[in-house]
């Protein structure tokens, strides 16, 4: 997966993002509600906007601690996920920058301090391309990769 694929699966996470409804997402586990808005439904607190309703899972399968850990995931992703993909675009341009350093050639003795600041810049630029195919690993879906 090229790098350029690596900003197309950003892209389609933010364009997600930007489909689902505007707003701080919050949870009501007495009625297994997210909502959008001022108020809780039936609070008096103001309008809002009921997003999805988990009660009727609270009746079967699921417990009702897993469904309150349902509900805060859903609701906080909306607000998690554009954090995540600013910090991934951040540590993608470094990785990108450190990819562009150029080392002079290796032609320099151990006791030569240049010769550590050689080792050094390509141990940090085998990082930088290890992250940047973790990455690509991850969003391709390969959940092992390490």
């Amino acid at each position: 997966m090229p790098t350029d694929d690596l900003e197309l699966a950003l892209q389609e996470m933010e364009k997600r993002c930007e489909a689902a409804t505007e707003g701080e997402w919050k949870v009501n586990e007495e009625q297994a509600h997210i909502f959008t808005g001022p108020g809780y439904a039936n609070e008096g607190q103001g309008p809002y906007l009921q997003i999805a309703d988990l009660g009727d899972a609270m009746e079967t399968e699921l417990s009702a601690v897993q469904t309150s850990w349902n509900l805060d995931f859903i609701a906080n992703a909306r607000q998690d996920l554009p954090r995540l993909i600013a910090g991934f675009r951040a540590m993608m341009r470094v990785c990108r920058q450190i990819q562009t350093l150029q080392f002079e050639p290796e032609n320099y003795s151990e006791d030569d301090p240049r010769h550590c600041f050689h080792l050094a810049g390509k141990m940090i630029r085998e990082s930088a391309d290890k992250a940047l195919s973790l990455a690509r690993s991850k969003l391709a879906g390969d959940a092992n990769a390490s």
